[in-house]
């Protein structure tokens, strides 16, 4: 599915090596941005794009617990991890399916996928999409559809203090892709039509030890991790921690995540 995504001017989206600190750090997003988006599920099923360590599939299973959910991701690390932690917490509820996506399979010809014989109501893209050649992922979401199915991307700010702090460490700007999901122009040119744009804030409390498995579970710490300078950036994060937290040691940690739901409209001519 995710054609051009395996690198970004040579940075890797596997992410598998970072799947510990995935799942001890990351938080899922508000119940209302999880609301919202299952108005759009009908019966089902739901595919999640870029699931890596099932975060986004559990929230959205939990909250439709009769609906079928399946995670795909071309990782096999993220999804050993994904799938540990379903047999952990996938109780009450229609079990999530798992299944490897290679980079550039049309997902319909991945075995697994193929075999549920369905097409989905719902395609989720989660803090993902913008690893995607973002075009051609919405041809192939359109793909798997079913007609007048629906596309929710979710994406946020990004941890922009955190990156500035660890550039300064590795010596140099740390490379992103752009992030550009809410631009309705991308959805019109392949076939979509967006029907909610929306804003969603988080607040969390985090202590020093969270904060850092936080940051240490983002992109940019491939790039700390290709410099060999993991001490030196973990002690510039614990001085920022110690700058912004409280008495009792707990750091505040406000983003805005945004959701973009878009109908499918018309067919698109798949292009590999």
């Amino acid at each position: 599915m995710y054609v051009n995504s395996s690198t970004y001017h040579g940075k890797t989206s596997c992410f598998g090596g970072l799947r510990e600190n995935y799942v001890a750090a990351r938080t899922g997003r508000p119940p209302e941005l999880i609301k919202k988006l299952s108005e759009y599920i009908g019966s089902g099923p739901v595919f999640d794009a870029g699931t890596g360590t099932g975060i986004s599939a559990r929230e959205v299973a939990d909250f439709n617990p009769t609906v079928q959910i399946v995670g795909g991701d071309h990782d096999p690390k993220m999804l050993e991890a994904a799938i540990t932690e379903e047999d952990k917490r996938g109780l009450g509820r229609k079990k999530i399916e798992y299944k490897l996506v290679k980079v550039g399979a049309h997902p319909l010809n991945e075995k697994g996928v193929a075999d549920l014989g369905k097409k989905f109501s719902l395609v989720t893209a989660m803090s993902c999409f913008h690893w995607f050649n973002k075009d051609l992922a919405l041809q192939q979401f359109s793909s798997i559809l079913a007609p007048k199915g629906h596309v929710a991307v979710v994406s946020g700010g990004g941890d922009q203090v955190h990156r500035k702090i660890l550039e300064k460490v590795v010596g140099y700007a740390i490379d992103h892709p752009e992030m550009g999901e809410q631009k309705e122009e991308l959805f019109l040119r392949n076939g979509f039509t967006v029907v909610f744009k929306g804003t969603f804030r988080t607040c969390e409390q985090v202590d020093v030890e969270r904060f850092v498995k936080r940051i240490k579970s983002t992109s940019y710490w491939t790039d700390v991790q290709n410099s060999h300078k993991e001490a030196e950036a973990e002690k510039a994060l614990r001085v920022f921690f110690a700058s912004q937290a409280n008495s009792k040691g707990i750091m505040t940690r406000e983003k805005e995540v945004f959701l973009t739901i878009a109908q499918k409209v018309r067919k698109t001519c798949f292009a590999l």
